[in-house]
């Protein structure tokens, strides 16, 4: 199964609280995508289990280092009920925009496929549908200081619970919602 890399090393670049946008908290987080927002856009109802993470305190126990450029990093699972399918959306507020843009650029070195978006979502942005070995679509986006990601995932053989199409629409939706944080 194809992973997508979340791993960070610490690349300098640091600017002042007052020049970067604020912190996002969780619950800032959670309001940026929701259950509804995706049932939007389905094309039949499915129910989700939704988790919370906060990636960067699970990291933090384990090796701070790797997340000492970061300001916060969350992430939302919305699984089927079945726990088969499934969105994963998360937001790694960095310390710094070379920080963000430095770590889009690894993103995009580690996963195979991942190209440059025709037309961008936020500062830059970059998408692949893979549709096999589990996983569906991903979408990547940087806004400032920010990198934003989206990912689905299904069995062998299924067709994920939502398109690239439908999850450029959510990440387009979650873009604005950021702009004004």
């Amino acid at each position: 199964m194809l992973v997508l890399s979340l791993t960070t090393v610490s690349l300098g670049g640091c600017t002042a609280q007052s020049e970067r946008e604020g912190i996002i908290t969780e619950e800032q987080f959670k309001n940026l995508l929701t259950v509804q927002d995706i049932e939007n856009v389905l094309v039949s109802g499915v129910e989700f289990d939704v988790k919370f993470y906060d990636y960067k305190k699970l990291a933090e126990s384990t090796d701070p280092q790797q997340v000492a450029n970061m300001d916060s990093f969350h992430g939302l699972s919305f699984q089927t009920e079945d726990g088969i399918s499934g969105l994963t959306f998360s937001v790694i507020d960095f310390d710094s925009q070379i920080s963000a843009d430095n770590h889009f650029e690894k993103m995009k070195l580690d996963t195979p496929g991942l190209e440059n978006m025709a037309l961008p979502i936020g500062d830059t942005s970059a998408e692949v549908e893979v549709n096999t070995q589990g996983i569906g679509s991903i979408i990547v986006f940087t806004l400032g200081d920010r990198i934003v990601s989206f990912h689905t995932a299904m069995p062998e053989g299924e067709s994920p619970i939502v398109d690239l199409n439908a999850l450029e629409e959510l990440a387009r939706l979650v873009e604005e919602r950021l702009k004004i944080l």
